[in-house]
């Protein structure tokens, strides 16, 4: 670009005007009649480079992370690594958004400087990046049925890059585990009915926590209960298992009474008179269960007749005679 040199005729004259670019000046020597001589320079004028800013810093869960530097609009950028372990790869250097891969759990560091010719940027910027690594993903296992038994043991997947942790989300009763961190524990205090239970898999403290349930479904024997007396009445109740779903049926008696469903486990019989009877409670099949049945025995024993002492007495000997 057109510049003005202040005094051609000085060995070290000033140059004004001049604006960014590169330029080239001719110096020439005279001596009367002698050939003269001629050198050349060539001066570049640059530009104040692009403030450098690397981004904000990020925690992140994996081996690669994208970084955030800004678009120089005067100069070019190159990434460079001050901290963590080494093996980490920087795929672009020079793109504000590269790539860097191979990151292990930690903290590492990456600056981000912007040049242009002869002027530095007026500060490298740095960006820390927290690294933690995802565990594997929970796998529970299969379900389950446990027939007439109050334990089980677990069969979940074990958690590579991390730790696993069994609970309880819901069921009959509180399930209790031998070790709950362990993915094949042993689960007891286990009742008649339906449990899930959840295996929780954790990795680094930035990635995100994985779950999986399983089921367990309880079967038990069917239990209609003790035998029992009863004096003089017309109806009684029949329970069977704590939270089962079960029938009960007539299956002797000196008449047959009428059974009434009051839940799942439980019926009231009326129409009862004195004799023995016996009811059976049945239990279906659970998916590997078999199907079970149970009978309790009711004896009605008759009311005795009323007790009649006799008539008051009065007697004048020492014995009396007593007549009921």
């Amino acid at each position: 670009p057109n510049i003005t040199i202040t005094n051609p005729a000085l060995f070290n004259t000033t140059v004004t005007g001049a604006t960014n670019g590169t330029y080239v000046f001719q110096g020439k020597l005279e001596n009367n009649g002698c050939s003269p001589t001629t050198d050349l320079v060539t001066i570049t004028i640059s530009a104040a480079a692009t403030v450098a800013n690397a981004g904000a810093n990020q925690n992140i869960c994996g081996t690669t992370v994208t970084l955030a530097g800004n678009t120089p609009t005067v100069g070019v950028g190159v990434w460079t690594q001050t901290e963590g372990a080494g093996g980490a790869i920087i795929t672009n250097p020079a793109l504000p958004g590269t790539t860097v891969t191979g990151l292990t759990e930690g903290r590492y560091k990456f600056v981000w400087t912007i040049t242009n010719g002869a002027c530095a940027s007026s500060a490298p910027s740095e960006v820390t990046i927290n690294v933690s690594l995802a565990s594997s993903v929970a796998i529970a296992g299969p379900a389950q049925a446990v027939c007439n038994a109050t334990s089980t043991t677990l069969a979940a997947t074990p958690v590579t890059n991390g730790v696993g942790n069994w609970s309880a989300v819901s069921g009959p009763s509180i399930a209790v585990f031998a070790d709950a961190n362990n993915p094949t524990t042993l689960v007891s205090n286990l009742k008649y009915g339906v449990y899930v239970l959840r295996w929780t898999s954790r990795g680094g403290v930035f990635c995100p926590v994985t779950q999986d349930d399983v089921t367990i479904t309880v079967t038990q024997n069917a239990n209609a209960g003790t035998d029992r007396a009863i004096c003089s009445v017309n109806s009684v109740t029949l329970t069977g298992n704590e939270n089962s779903t079960g029938t009960w049926t007539n299956v002797s008696g000196p008449n047959v009474p009428t059974l009434t469903a009051t839940g799942t486990n439980s019926s009231i019989a009326t129409g009862l008179i004195a004799g023995v009877y016996k009811f059976k409670y049945s239990l279906p099949a659970v998916g590997a269960c078999v199907a079970t049945e149970d009978e309790i025995q009711i004896t009605i024993e008759a009311a005795p007749s009323p007790a009649l002492a006799g008539a008051d007495q009065e007697q004048c000997q020492p014995t009396a005679t007593l007549t009921s």
